[in-house]
């Protein structure tokens, strides 16, 4: 299959299409799939047995590729406010010039658009296929676009990620300091 623009993920639209075994949707929407190191490092981590194949098997049938992001100092800036996942992703897809950027979290969608960057984010529920599957099971209404589609461990690492920076109030001075180093 030859793809038909580039795409880049971060780890919740992977892991939750393959949860629902709909993982292929990417596949046939995109053609390939590109994901930073980080991603990929998630993904290695997932503890369903069925849902870690099916990556694996992406990446096997090299639809799924690893690429690392050069731009170093984008993504000490972006992990001020994210994770290192979404921060390599959001890099990445800029470095790329990826037509999507495969994202779910609100501070990662945020973070991608502009004014900051202009890349054109797609959530789960964006993924072609997807809500017309959802809909002929479900009927129309089973599909709320406002609420990303989130697995437990993703959620309390966000927490957590926020709790971090709530009891640590240098982190706007260092966003501040990373910025500046950033366009010198």
């Amino acid at each position: 299959m030859t793809p038909r623009m580039v795409a880049v993920s971060n780890t919740s639209p992977i892991f939750n299409l393959a949860c629902i075994e709909r993982l292929n949707l990417l596949h046939q929407q995109f053609g390939e799939v590109w994901i930073p190191p980080a991603v990929d490092g998630e993904l290695q981590r997932i503890p369903q047995d069925a849902v870690a194949k099916l990556v694996l098997d992406a990446k096997r049938s090299r639809w799924l590729k690893i690429r690392a992001a050069s731009n170093a100092p984008l993504i000490r800036l972006l992990t001020v406010e994210l994770h290192s996942g979404e921060a390599e992703a959001i890099a990445l897809a800029l470095e790329m010039n990826a037509e999507r950027l495969l994202i779910d979290e609100r501070d990662g969608r945020f973070e991608s658009r502009p004014p900051r960057h202009s890349l054109a984010t797609l959530g789960l529920v964006g993924v072609s296929g997807l809500r017309e599957i959802e809909d002929r099971k479900l009927g129309p209404a089973s599909v709320d676009p406002t609420s990303p589609v989130r697995p437990a461990h993703e959620q309390r690492q966000r927490q957590q990620h926020r709790d971090h920076h709530r009891r640590r109030p240098e982190a706007d001075e260092e966003r501040m300091r990373q910025e500046r180093a950033y366009h010198r």
